[in-house]
């Protein structure tokens, strides 16, 4: 098992983990980077017209291997 660090970058704000999640490798912790990415952006967007998420997965040594980001925005048009 491998230890690794999913950061929050949450509309120009970064929330580091510094306690991190065990994983067996690169691509389990990606899926569940995803996972939360996912469940993050369904509470944000509750209240939001516009966001902008991401995962920063990162190793014990603080190398980052993965950036999963998320994209928001809702515009509305006036009807005439």
């Amino acid at each position: 098992m491998q230890k690794y660090f999913f950061d929050v970058y949450r509309d120009h704000e970064l929330i580091p983990d510094e306690v991190g999640s065990e994983f067996a490798d690169l691509p389990t912790a990606a899926r569940e980077a995803v996972l939360v990415l996912g469940e993050l952006t369904r509470e944000e967007l509750a209240t939001a017209t516009s966001l902008e998420l991401a995962i920063l997965v990162r190793d014990q040594s603080g190398r980052q291997l993965l950036n999963a980001k998320v994209r928001f925005d809702m515009e509305f048009n006036s009807l005439k």
